[in-house]
This record gives structure tokens, sequence and C-alpha cells, in this order.
């Protein structure tokens, strides 16, 4: 038995890399702030939001065509992506998630289950949109180091470094520190009470579901980035919301500590896929 054990960790080693653990924890961390959408919503309105994953194809695919087939500078074309997840976000909330305020929860659910594929036939219509995989997708910073501590870093991964962190701290202080932020948590832990105190349930929703469809949209945004091709975007946000809505409940959906927290939670889910034992 220890000789098996002993074999099977001597393979793990051998397809385990540095390289691998640093890119399944780049990874993981968007996946982290995906996750923070679906705690959000879930928490705020007790709906497990199964669009969390398309949300964000609507902007990504704008972003492509802006620079690619209009010629718009990324810094241009990307606050109009961001609110076009914006956008997304809250026309979601007063179009669909509004009008079933007082159904029941499962009926919400399996209306999130709509609101992804809606998501996806928009970005099927786009005209003209590039598929080829050859084609790279649209990048704020382009660089290379080789070796820095064993592993490669590009563009794409220094700016999830940066970004993704900046984010999660911003939020975290927002909710924690703020008067709004707080009056989010207080509906979270008691809709009837919040009520009661003057808090109006319906813009704290308005709020959440907003904010969902930003981190969809940047998550999507940094994957995008960190994948290279703009091949295969109808496919990323339905691959997306098997991993989010893990780290979610791994965290016990909860975005911010006690407890484990959503980016700490993604970091587990995320281990490098390429190991293998044999």
């Amino acid at each position: 038995m220890g000789a098996i054990v002993g074999g099977e960790m001597a393979v793990v080693a051998v397809w385990t890399t540095r390289q691998l653990w640093f890119d399944g924890i780049v990874n993981g961390m968007v996946f982290g702030l995906l996750a923070l959408g679906v705690v959000l919503v879930y928490r705020s309105t007790r709906v497990i939001n199964l669009a969390v994953g398309n949300m964000g194809p609507p902007a990504t695919g704008l972003m492509t065509l802006l620079t690619f087939n209009y010629g718009f500078p990324y810094w241009a074309a990307l606050p109009i992506s961001l609110l076009v997840g914006i956008t997304v976000g809250a026309t979601v909330e007063r179009a669909v998630i509004r009008r079933l305020f007082e159904a029941p929860r499962v009926i919400v659910l399996v209306a999130t289950i709509g609101i992804a594929q809606l998501m996806q036939a928009i970005l099927a219509s786009y005209p003209d949109l590039v598929r080829d995989r050859s084609q790279r997708f649209p990048i704020p910073v382009n660089f290379t180091w080789d070796d820095v501590l064993g592993v490669r870093v590009t563009g794409p991964k220094a700016t999830i470094l940066v970004v993704v962190p900046l984010l999660a701290l911003g939020l975290s202080w927002f909710l924690n520190r703020t008067v709004f932020g707080q009056t989010v948590q207080a509906s979270a832990s008691n809709a009837d009470l919040a009520r009661m105190s003057g808090i109006d349930p319906k813009m704290v929703q308005l709020f959440v579901w907003t904010v969902a469809g930003l981190l969809a949209t940047i998550s999507l945004l940094l994957l995008s980035g960190n994948r290279g091709s703009v091949g295969g975007l109808q496919n990323l946000g339905p691959s997306t919301m098997a991993r989010a809505l893990a780290a979610a409940v791994i965290a016990g959906m909860v975005p911010f500590p006690p407890g484990p927290s959503v980016p700490e939670s993604s970091l587990v889910w995320s281990r490098p896929t390429s190991v293998r034992v044999l």
C-alpha cells in the first residue's frame, strides 16, 4: 500500500508544475470575483443566479466588435462594455426579477435559466462577430515575463492579479463602511425588519443585480484576455457558471469574513486541472 501511495505521489509530482498552480490561482481569482456576484444576489434576495456566467458575454462580444470591426482603441471600448454590463444587470432586474418579487424562489431560479439563454441569444445575434480562434482578444497591456519565481507572467495574468484584489477590497469596504452597503447587508439579514425600518428591498435588489452584471462583465473580460483567443466566447459563460457556483457554495454563500470567503474558496476550486493521478 505504501508503495502504491508513493507511486501516485510521484506521478502527481511529475504532472504538477509551478506554472500550473500559478495559472490555477489566477483563474481562480476571476471565478471568485464572479462568485461574489452570486453571493450578493443570494444574500439579498435568496435567489441563486444561474445566469451568473451568461450576463457577461453580451458586453464581452461587444468589446470584440468595437475593437476589431470598428477600430475602437481598447480604453475607449472598455467603458462602453462595462456600461453595457451594468445595463444588462439592471435591465434583468427591472424586466424579469422585479416582476417575480412575490413569486416562490424556485420560479425565480427557473427564470434565471431563461435569462442565461437570452444572453446567449444576444451574443449570437451580433453581426460580423469575429469568431476566428487565431484572433487575439483585446487586452490592456501586452508583455511577458518568462521567469518570475519560476513562473511565466503575461500581461493578462498581471492584470488579473491587480484588478481582482482591488475590486474585492473596494466591494468589501463599500458593504462594510458605507450607509448603503450596510443597508444591503441589513436587508439580507432580515428583510421584514429592514422594510419596517424604511429600507426599500426593491432598491437593494436593483443594486445587487446591477453589481452582479458588472462583476460578470469584468470577469468575462479578464478570462477572455487570459485565454487569448476571441473564439469560443459563446461557451465561456456556461463553462464559468459551475466554477463560480462551486466557489460560492464552498464559501458558505458568505462574500467576506467570518468564515472562508469567496476569493479563498475559489482558489481551492481552481486547483490545476492538468494534475493527473494514474
